[in-house]
């Protein structure tokens, strides 16, 4: 495997599919062959409107808006009890038309499969190449020249704004944040803080990865050992057991309490992990091609959440993580992250306080009462924006590996050359309250919230949702509870054939994929 001093190996054949779970029908929903550019109209427009309520200015566009909103009931107001309202769990249809007459989401084609750790993508030679020191080594991230189009930075007004609020986003920039984390030492948090991910190596062991995939290819129902037996190509398995993480992986936990700001502001519902392993075998027609592939072109860049609507302060998923049950080389399957993306993506949900549906590979605002979600002028596309950035990394690592990433990153499946099986988890943890940009004592903050203050180029950032918080279920839980009664029953099979004593299996955990 590639030592992160290396130079990583030429990254595999540019794939043009949207990598589907076999598993999971696709949702239809067609994306333009060539960028759309939304241009920056779209957040002066935005940014105006919000300056007009603020006002008492009323344009046609925001008084129909306003319209929606007041027949929604806003997540924050308090009970009786003082006490805020619980989210609002609620079935989505599957049309994208009925979903969003509904402000609901419907879950289409990102579901999600990244994973691993930090070899980068080797572009070519002529763009300039940036090292950043990592516990792990040198980390080597691509510096592609500056796009032409530029997202406007005027969302926030000046109120909002400090003398110092950019000062952070110059690239040899260090942290500010205080040197008082036990787990977390400066050089991680000035790498998180400048590239929204870190990776905590060997967070558990190999005797730990071995028992909870020990079964996993009676699961499967295929032949570990035969490769024709393998009829799909990645694999979102659901999940029979869990165990905290604080026993499963101290160490990933740990460092997880810090980055989101203490024990105490996780919900403790979310400090758990399951074997709901997405599984990778790569297919037969792609091992050994050797094709380079350029990040821009993959066609599953999405970021994660398929079961809520997305706010700037979101708590529903408050990291990405990633638990590596398997060891992935370059080529093998691993996940590439943008990691300038956040900025533009923080901005946008920023300008957005109505919240946004995560509608395919994209977001559309949830107040839309369009038809086709591209029609909206603020529908914006994943695949579209990608193309505009620049620092791309592809993700490898070792089993007992766990990687964090802020929860606004911006990633993309790939193919599995190696066809040697790809095995990761993508556990969610949440947060008790939505994150919080607009602390009394800048000390608050968590290193999550002070990455996505970074994003926005502010100190502080009042953000309010004026929609009311809602979960939704993706179609993809029913297919899961399809595929988790076919393999109790393959268990079962399994028992009886080898006479072993029955298996404990704790009923299903519900799992964050999009």
């Amino acid at each position: 495997m590639n030592s992160p001093l290396e130079p990583a190996s030429p990254s595999s054949t540019a794939s043009s599919d949207s990598l589907p779970d076999d598993n999971i029908p696709s949702y239809s929903l067609s994306m333009p062959a060539q960028p759309t550019s939304l241009g920056p109209g779209i957040f002066q427009a935005s940014a105006k409107r919000r300056l007009g309520h603020a006002s008492g200015a009323r344009d046609p566009k925001s008084r129909r808006r306003d319209e929606v909103i007041a027949r929604k009931a806003p997540w924050v107001d308090p009970r009786e009890d003082g006490l805020p309202r619980r989210q609002k769990e609620e079935f989505i249809d599957v049309s994208l038309t009925e979903a969003l007459k509904k402000t609901s989401v419907a879950d289409g084609e990102t579901e999600h499969d990244v994973p691993s750790h930090s070899v980068p993508y080797d572009l070519p030679a002529e763009y300039a190449v940036h090292r950043h020191l990592v516990p792990a080594g040198d980390v080597r991230w691509a510096g592609l020249p500056p796009p032409t189009y530029k997202i406007v930075d005027d969302l926030l007004t000046s109120a909002q704004r400090t003398p110092n609020s950019l000062i952070a986003c110059s690239t040899d920039s260090k942290s500010t944040m205080p040197e008082s984390y036990k787990h977390l030492t400066q050089e991680q948090v000035d790498f998180f803080m400048e590239n929204g991910y870190i990776v905590v190596k060997d967070a558990f062991g190999k005797e730990k990865s071995d028992e909870w995939t020990t079964n996993m290819w009676v699961r499967l129902g295929l032949d570990p050992s035969d490769k024709s037996t393998w009829d799909r190509e990645r694999i979102h398995m659901p999940s029979h057991k869990r165990e905290a993480v604080a026993t499963f992986a101290p160490k990933a936990w740990e460092i997880m309490k810090e980055l989101l700001g203490g024990a105490e502001r996780i919900d403790e519902d979310s400090g758990y992990w399951g074997d709901s392993f997405i599984v990778n075998l790569g297919r037969e027609d792609l091992e050994g091609d050797n094709t380079p592939i350029e990040p821009r072109e993959l066609i599953n860049w999405h970021v994660d959440g398929d079961f809520f609507v997305h706010f700037l302060d979101s708590p529903e998923q408050a990291l990405l993580v990633i638990p590596l049950y398997s060891d992935i080389k370059p080529r093998g399957g691993g996940t590439y992250i943008c990691t300038d993306g956040l900025d533009e993506i923080a901005k946008y949900l920023g300008a957005h306080p109505e919240g946004v549906l995560p509608t395919g590979l994209s977001f559309t605002p949830s107040t839309s009462t369009y038809e086709n979600p591209k029609d909206h002028p603020e529908y914006w596309s994943h695949l579209d924006e990608v193309k505009k950035y620049n620092k791309f990394v592809e993700l490898t690592g070792e089993i007992g590996d766990v990687v964090l990433m802020h929860p606004l990153m911006l990633h993309s499946a790939s193919k599995n050359h190696l066809r040697i099986p790809r095995i990761i988890t993508n556990p969610p943890v949440a947060l008790k309250e939505p994150f919080n940009f607009n602390r009394e004592n800048p000390d608050d903050y968590s290193l999550v919230e002070k990455k996505t203050l970074r994003a926005l180029g502010v100190d502080k950032f009042d953000f309010k949702a004026t929609t009311e918080r809602r979960r939704v279920v993706p179609r993809r839980v029913l297919l899961q509870e399809k595929m988790l009664a076919d393999e109790k029953r393959r268990l079962k099979e399994l028992e009886r054939a080898k006479g072993l004593n029955k298996v404990d299996i704790p009923a299903s955990q519900p799992i964050a994929v999009a």
